[in-house]
């Protein structure tokens, strides 16, 4: 290849006006193997994060109460109302 045709396809290559979005698409099928490497790195990195930040929410709270009495657990009042009965069914 010489310089001209070179330099040919650059100025071509510059003219060529296309979405973001397709330019994109095109560089990914080009290739496969690297930018799906980084997609499933960049997926193992949200579910991480993801699993990290749901530990701060958990709140475990272990209380006997009696009927009509009512607790707090975080921002939440919980009133003990009523306890439904299930009768067993004879075989």
């Amino acid at each position: 290849m010489d310089t001209w045709s070179f330099i040919e396809e650059l100025e071509q290559e510059e003219m060529t006006v296309e979405s973001p979005l397709i330019a994109l698409y095109r560089l990914m099928v080009k290739n496969r193997r690297r930018y799906g490497g980084y997609l499933v790195h960049l997926g193992i990195a949200f579910i991480t994060m993801g699993i990290i930040g749901s530990q701060n929410y958990d709140l475990q709270t272990m209380k006997t109460v009696i009927l009509g009495q009512a607790i707090d657990i975080g921002a939440y009042r919980i009133n003990f109302l009523t306890m439904p009965t299930l009768e067993e069914k004879q075989n």
